[in-house]
């Protein structure tokens, strides 16, 4: 396996069965398995061991090295922060602002639905009068749903 894996490193690329999946649908938690509606669902790939043992390995080298490089605000996805640790730094800020008579806004933006886009002008529209740059984005959309608040 080893031996297989360091051949695909070596020529950039992964053996047409470990490229292989399949891909079948799991009920959710909680929900009628006889409603069929595709939002009772989700995919699931069942891929290559080779491949989960390697991408396993890959992780557990980055994980030690995630930390260092991915921005403190970043409170998901990396091991030791929760997400509690953002929801209480959005609760200061919001009290600091109140305390000190600052006017501010909020874009809650939230990634779940993977297929429902907003095109990044929709969500950059409140920005200016915060003084954002929004002109260097490209404009393309991203799976994305907002909500906007002002505090």
């Amino acid at each position: 396996m080893v031996d297989s894996l360091n051949y695909s490193y070596d020529y950039g690329e992964l053996s047409n069965s470990q490229k292989q999946a399949i891909i079948t649908l799991i009920e959710k938690k909680d929900k009628d398995r006889r409603d069929l509606h595709v939002a009772n669902w989700r995919p699931i790939s069942l891929i290559n061991v080779d491949v989960k043992i390697g991408s396993k390995a890959i992780a557990k080298r980055l994980e030690n090295v995630l930390p260092n490089i991915i921005h403190h605000n970043q409170s998901t996805y990396v091991k030791g922060r929760i997400i509690s640790d953002a929801v209480r730094m959005i609760e200061d800020v919001m009290e600091f602002s109140k305390r000190y008579n600052i006017e501010g806004r909020m874009i809650c933006i939230d990634f779940k639905k993977a297929f429902d886009t907003v095109s990044r002008d929709f969500y950059f529209a409140p920005c200016p009068p915060l003084a954002l740059d929004h002109h260097s984005h490209d404009g393309s959309t991203h799976s994305t749903t907002t909500s906007q608040v002002a505090f």
